[in-house]
């Protein structure tokens, strides 16, 4: 799956929430949370390619996969290729956790390969 949404699909961003509330808001909070992520900082809408990660306790249900699912749906385009995977954690008992991977999407950010600041340096003295 993971080959699949990455190969020839240009840059890759992730996302990930994790959600402590109550069943019936904690899918909603962690899809939240993981769609506005620090780390997924691009417009999500564009993307290629979703690989959508949900993990949870033996209390996690099936139509919690499903609603945030159908989050991630409304939030990409209708075009984008969308893996889901669900995996079982006895000790997340009570909680959520949302890993997106999007793949074909665009940063603001300056991420060419080839040499930058610190480039050819030791790491200790890259300031």
């Amino acid at each position: 799956d993971l080959v699949r949404v990455t190969k020839n699909s240009g840059m890759a961003m992730f996302g990930i929430g994790l959600s402590t509330a109550p069943v019936g808001q904690r899918i909603n909070e962690a899809a939240e949370q993981a769609m506005n992520s620090p780390f997924l900082d691009v417009d999500i809408s564009i993307s290629k390619g979703v690989l959508l990660s949900i993990q949870g306790g033996k209390d996690l249900m099936l139509e919690e996969a499903a609603t945030a699912l159908d989050l991630v749906k409304k939030r990409v385009g209708e075009k984008t290729e969308i893996i889901m995977g669900t995996s079982l954690d006895y000790s997340m008992n009570g909680k959520v956790q949302i890993l997106i991977l999007a793949t074909g999407v665009k940063t603001k950010y300056d991420v060419r390969p080839g040499p930058g600041k610190g480039y050819g340096e030791d790491i200790d003295s890259v300031s």
